[in-house]
């Protein structure tokens, strides 16, 4: 089935790496036209990680579906004005340069919005188009500095710890880019504005801790170990079983916790909850001990008939096959009418009557070049030309 919440929308996808490749497949799921723009040199850097499949980058390939690629120099004359030919008919476009890279090129916000005053313009970088930072290089373990999650991430005696997943990339610029630049066609359809859209993954991060500021601002320390979330509570942590595998234990609630008492043979225990949802740090060691008594698959056996929030910590591998995500649709092996040889993960969210989908396997570099240009207007001649010249590729 092929969707058609964005049907008619065409994006502009410059980004490269992950958090803008990330967005512009959220937005071919919901069934926008995505067309990849490279450069005529290498394209993507992911396309060519040693991780290979399908002749590409594994993770390129995971993320970059649904998607059309046209490789274009735009440092070129004729490159140029293949991109104004683009940037013309497009409803969205999203890039992810350094402030002033694309007003250099000539494809600023102020450039683009005089050949379409409609255009939806998305600029992510990590610092932002303003500020001190706004030209500053950084990933994402430097957002996550700076925004005070270091600072709540691993045990207290030790440095804090790298978060298992580009946190920043994707729910700092991926998830809010997607959020923005829908509300800005929203916008754009009661009024037929375009605008910009400036999303800085650092400014993200900080965002998700507005729960955690609350209590920064009012004398609460929110540091590693310091409280409910990050690891002083005995009923909100990870723990070891026999085997090697962890439990996932986040009994807060006084009934979940209860059940977890139950459960292990200390009833008793959940009454010495505090005020503020805590089991006091001593009681880590004695759940410690008992959850090594018995093997993680013991464990889940147990815990599976028991409403205490307790889940088994899985792989990456493992989760991919659990049933539960396999039956919501969100894991598949299917790709339009292709079968793929692995497991694409799908649009999160469920839409009664406009379902995402996934259309069609990542693009080859440049794959679709000739076809698009023939679509704005190029002879097999003019194409043929501007392949020599090196304006496309």
């Amino acid at each position: 089935m092929t969707n058609k919440l964005l049907e008619g929308v065409t994006v502009l996808d410059l980004t490269r790496l992950l958090p803008g490749p990330q967005m512009t497949m959220w937005l071919a799921d919901l069934g926008a036209r995505v067309i990849k723009i490279e450069d005529t040199r290498s394209g993507d850097t992911t396309r060519w990680h040693p991780v290979q499949l399908c002749g590409q980058g594994a993770g390129f390939v995971s993320i970059n579906r649904g998607k059309e690629a046209i490789s274009i120099d735009l440092k070129s004359r004729e490159g140029a004005e293949v991109f104004a030919r683009l940037a013309r008919k497009a409803d969205v476009l999203v890039e992810g340069n350094r402030p002033g890279v694309m007003t250099r090129l000539g494809f600023g916000f102020g450039d683009v919005c005089k050949l379409n005053p409609r255009i939806v313009y998305c600029s992510i970088t990590g610092y932002g188009q303003t500020g001190p930072l706004k030209d500053r290089a950084g990933h994402d373990i430097n957002y996550s500095a700076l925004s005070g999650v270091a600072s709540m991430s691993g045990p207290a005696d030790k440095e804090p710890s790298v978060v298992g997943v580009q946190v920043a990339d994707i729910a700092g610029g991926s998830m809010l880019a997607l959020a923005s630049v829908l509300g800005a066609l929203y916008h754009r359809e009661r009024t037929g504005e375009g605008q910009h859209i400036d999303v800085s993954m650092a400014d993200g991060l900080l965002a998700m801790l507005s729960f955690h500021a609350g209590d920064a601002q009012a004398g609460v320390s929110v540091g590693r170990s310091k409280n409910i979330l990050t690891g002083a509570a005995a009923n909100y942590r990870f723990y070891q079983t026999k085997d090697g595998g962890s439990l996932a234990v986040g009994a807060l609630e006084p009934k979940f916790l209860q059940q977890l008492c139950n459960v292990v043979g200390k009833p008793e225990m959940a009454s010495e909850l505090n005020e503020h949802f805590y089991l006091a740090a001593d009681k880590m060691p004695v759940l410690e001990n008992i959850f090594a008594e018995k093997t993680l698959a013991e464990w889940k056996t147990i815990f599976e008939a028991a409403d205490a929030c307790v889940e088994p910590v899985l792989s990456l591998a493992e989760a991919l096959d659990h049933p539960h995500f396999e039956e919501r649709g969100l894991v598949t092996k299917k790709c339009g009418d292709e079968t793929i040889p692995f497991k694409y993960i799908g649009f999160p969210v469920k839409f009664s009557k406009t379902p995402a989908s996934i259309s069609k396997p990542a693009p080859k570099f440049g794959e679709h070049t000739g076809a698009i240009m023939s679509e704005l207007g190029y002879s097999e001649d003019e194409i043929e030309s501007q392949r020599k010249n090196e304006a496309i590729r």
